[in-house]
């Protein structure tokens, strides 16, 4: 690992793109609220698409990165 790097190390053993899903869920759930409210499978579905929208719009509004 102290050869490679960190970056190219996370990048070969694909722990980079396990980092970035388990980020993207961690965000989603401190966003969207941790319990979903629907127990009906097409609701919950649902509930998720509108969550991950309002999440996207967010994204988009070029918030600070601090």
């Amino acid at each position: 690992m102290h050869q490679l790097g960190l970056k190219q190390w996370k990048e070969k053993t694909g722990y980079h793109e396990r980092s970035l899903a388990e980020t993207c869920v961690y965000r989603f759930k401190q966003l969207a609220c941790d319990t979903l409210k629907n127990l009906i499978f097409n609701s919950l579905h649902a509930e998720v698409l509108i969550n991950a929208k309002v999440i996207n719009a967010m994204n988009r509004l070029d918030i600070p990165e601090y």
